[in-house]
């Protein structure tokens, strides 16, 4: 027999809660195995040392004070899960999250419609002469972050790097 086999049945061994053939088996690998008899001294060790504790008795309404904090614990459960485990079934509750869902979504589309913004050519001519050209920028000084981009821009790049 291995050694797995037999640190699993020490405790039904120490019990006599095997067969003759498993109990004769076990006696012969302990007999031969030091390790497997290291593992029965430990247990028996263990199990004597529970032997010195003091059984200690519950008291006599134990058992009705046990259940009443049971009873207790399930009164205050959150809110939320006392009513979906007992006033409204789970589908039930699923179908009004998807309707509130739906409802949300078109509420907020009629409340907050989406504007597209219609740009005729008069509108775009003033766009492009206000907001996307460079010449905004010709008011920066010239040491500045504005000037120093207008500089390197521009046609006659006439500033040395030096390194």
């Amino acid at each position: 027999m291995k050694c797995k086999k037999v640190k699993e049945r020490l405790s039904a061994f120490m019990d006599d809660e095997l067969d003759r053939k498993k109990t004769s088996e076990i006696e012969q690998h302990l007999a031969e195995c030091s390790a497997c008899n290291q593992e029965l001294k430990l247990l028996t060790k263990t199990w004597g040392s529970l032997e010195v504790w003091e059984k200690i008795e519950p008291s006599d309404n134990f058992e009705a004070i046990f259940w009443q904090k049971i009873r207790g614990r399930e009164l205050r459960q959150p809110l939320f899960q006392r009513l979906l485990t007992k006033v409204i079934p789970v589908p039930t509750a699923v179908i009004i999250l998807i309707i509130g869902l739906v409802g949300g979504i078109y509420l907020c589309n009629i409340l907050y419609p989406k504007e597209t913004k219609v740009y005729t050519d008069e509108s775009l001519s003033l766009v492009k002469e206000n907001f996307l050209y460079l010449n905004n920028f010709e008011d920066f000084p010239p040491e500045s972050l504005g000037g120093l981009y207008i500089s390197l821009t521009s046609k006659g790049n006439n500033i040395k790097i030096e390194e």
